[in-house]
């Protein structure tokens, strides 16, 4: 099995990857005692600009409903016809479809239209002026991404399209942080960049926009599939991403009050923090958690919440926006504030209140929604009784 020999391989390189992790929380550890920061992950959200409280309610509040991500991989095991499920199986896709770039186009630039025709207009000329770059080729990185650096300044979207479903939702996601740096860079120079917690926001936002617009586009089995990665894309953002931030709150103060922990225990820690996301449906076994090995955002400590925080704002927006179509004004607001005030007060400026207690709860539910969403359509087709 692939993941055996990526675990035997990881394996390789384990022990130096431990103490590069010691050595960044102690060095965290030094910086903060000079600064009198007084948790490890305080330095992230000054830098952030959002508050402890706020924070620690979502991480809290989404650790205590990660029974919503058990739900989902029962159902994601059902539909694979497995009786447990293995790290390897996690983002599996229940069905394959096949998107050409100029399908993708089409219905990316009919979905970021529907919100407003600015959106398409900006994509329109992002593809004249070929500002993206759509396939892979030899010696190109791998992954994708938005580059930009404000002022006049181009914003550019390198990609490495396959012509699969992931392919469409990676452009949209990278279009949205394109839309995003577009309108901040009419801030001045102090302001153009934006808070990290805002940074996915938009980006999540507009994936959510091209879901819908597929979902509109398709029926049947291409449905099915297309609302089973949605579904698998908000669980990782959000309970997986949740999970990786208590693992390094955990990793942090064992660190910082041992001296340093060997590969072995890293591991056992961050099999202990799947464990408690994945579910009884998720077989996460010692070997699983020698994953920490090649997670990039451990190593920019407290990052991972950004990326909850972002996909629970923008699953509201969206709702909202959908209720209203005028609220794709307060939208664009939000995206042209680049750092002019934070993300709180940012959010706050169009009726989102991200410091009300119900505010992370309703995102999550609305989450649970689309499970019960995907339920009814495995139904249909006949996957579950």
């Amino acid at each position: 099995m692939i993941d055996k020999k990526i675990i035997k391989k990881l394996k390789t390189i384990s022990s130096t990857a431990a103490s590069e992790m010691s050595a960044i929380i102690t060095f965290g550890k030094i910086e903060d005692k000079k600064r009198g920061m007084p948790h490890p992950y305080t330095d992230r959200l000054l830098q952030d600009e959002t508050d402890e409280e706020t924070v620690l309610d979502l991480i809290n509040l989404t650790t205590s409903m990660f029974g919503i991500c058990h739900r989902f991989y029962n159902l994601h095991a059902k539909l694979l016809g497995e009786p447990k499920l293995k790290m390897c199986d996690l983002y599996v896709s229940i069905g394959e479809l096949k998107f050409t770039i100029e399908k993708s186009v089409e219905i990316i630039h009919d979905a970021v239209s529907s919100v407003d025709s600015m959106y398409g207009d900006f994509f329109d000329s992002y593809l004249e002026k070929g500002q993206i770059d759509f396939l892979p080729r030899k010696d190109k990185a791998a992954g994708e991404c938005c580059y930009s650096i404000g002022g006049d300044v181009p914003e550019y979207i390198l990609l490495n399209y396959v012509e699969n479903l992931d392919s469409v939702i990676l452009t949209a996601h990278e279009s949205g942080h394109s839309f995003h740096a577009k309108l901040n860079s009419k801030q001045s120079v102090f302001y153009q960049d934006c808070s990290t917690a805002v940074a996915e926001t938009a980006s999540l936002f507009f994936e959510q926009v091209t879901f819908d617009r597929m979902l509109e586009l398709f029926s049947g089995n291409e449905k099915l599939v297309i609302k089973h990665y949605q579904v698998l894309c908000e669980v990782f953002y959000v309970f997986i991403e949740v999970a990786l931030f208590n693992f390094e709150i955990e990793l942090h103060e064992r660190v910082r009050f041992e001296g340093k922990l060997s590969d072995v225990e890293m591991a056992r820690l961050m099999q202990k923090h799947l464990a408690l996301c994945f579910g009884p449906a998720v077989e996460v076994t010692e070997d699983d958690g020698y994953s920490f090995v090649s997670i990039s955002h451990i190593r920019d400590p407290f990052y991972t919440y950004t990326y909850a925080y972002g996909e629970l704002v923008s699953k509201i927006m969206f709702t909202k926006c959908k209720q209203d179509k005028s609220f794709a004004d307060k939208i664009k607001q939000f995206m042209s504030a680049g750092k002019s005030d934070t993300p709180y007060n940012i959010f706050k400026k169009i009726g989102i209140d991200t410091k009300d207690p119900e505010f992370f709860k309703s995102g999550l539910m609305e989450i649970d929604a689309d499970i019960s969403r995907l339920e009814a359509l495995a139904r249909e087709a006949g996957m579950l009784k």
